[in-house]
């Protein structure tokens, strides 16, 4: 979380969201990925890293970290409040609508620890920009279903389904057709989905649902029909880059799911036929 509340905001990592006024990131899933989402974001931006309260009449000698040029020290009064005010408005855009303000630092400092082949610390760099990028997108995610009270989807031909605050609560097939989401039983909504509003934290136990729910919509969004939807699901942001290395393709046949298993209904159009050979007359 950033610390808005304080005079001096900071990154800390926070187990609990609490409404104290600070801007919450997340959830990651360990504290290692969240210690490399900090380390990312200061990178990308000199907040300072010491702990302590700042005094208004604060001079202290700079700490390490200010002494080696990566992070400002109200501690020890080089920098005043209106010019931290600035750095801690960049990064407040960069973790919500403006990504690019810190992504783009870090690629940079990608490429030049590449360039200068130091490929480890390149390496290092590289998951930190994809541990801020990941846990920016799933905020973003997150904050974008719940702010929507029911959307109503329907998959022509084979069945619908509805989702509550990003968490599934009904679902209904055709003619025999497997479910949308395979293992869910037709149901109606749930208490729990109905209670959870934007203002609710997120519990643990429904984090990764709405992960795959949102992942699901994403994959799927042109292929479903949309019914109904009582709130907003859009966006304005562009996609964030991803800082992963490119995988070589998986073999198509090894990747195909069987019908009616995992989230991926079964598939509507016929097999493909494999080409055969042909001899040229001469």
């Amino acid at each position: 979380k950033l610390t808005l509340n304080e005079r001096f905001p900071r990154l800390a990592v926070a187990r609990v969201v609490r409404d104290d006024g600070a801007l919450y990131l997340g959830p990651v899933s360990s504290q290692r990925v969240a210690n490399q989402v900090i380390a990312a974001i200061h990178t990308a931006a000199p907040l300072r890293r010491c702990t302590k309260r700042v005094a208004l009449d604060s001079s202290e000698p700079p700490c390490t970290p200010a002494q080696l040029g990566v992070s400002t020290c109200p501690c020890s009064g080089d920098c005043s409040a209106d010019q931290y005010g600035q750095i801690v408005s960049r990064v407040l855009l960069g973790l919500t609508d403006h990504p690019e303000l810190l992504l783009e630092p870090l690629s940079a400092r990608i490429s030049e620890l590449s360039l200068a082949e130091r490929f480890e610390e390149a390496d290092e760099a590289r998951d930190r920009a994809q541990a801020l990028a990941t846990a920016i997108r799933r905020t973003r995610t997150l904050s974008q279903l719940r702010e929507v009270r029911s959307l109503v989807i329907e998959w022509p031909g084979l069945g619908g389904a509805e989702i509550v605050r990003g968490q599934l609560a009904a679902t209904w097939s055709k003619d025999g057709q497997p479910s949308l989401f395979t293992g869910t039983p037709d149901a109606s909504s749930t208490d729990a989905a109905a209670d959870l509003t934007p203002a609710t934290a997120v519990p643990k136990e429904l984090v990764d649902e709405m992960s795959v729910v949102a992942s699901w919509l994403d994959q799927h969004s042109h292929r479903l029909r949309l019914v109904s939807v009582d709130g907003e699901l859009s966006s304005q942001i562009p996609a964030l880059r991803s800082f992963q290395p490119r995988k070589k393709p998986a073999d198509s046949r090894a990747a195909t799911t069987a019908p009616g298993h995992g989230l991926h209904p079964p598939s509507t159009s016929p097999r493909p036929r494999r080409a055969r050979s042909m001899e040229v007359p001469r």
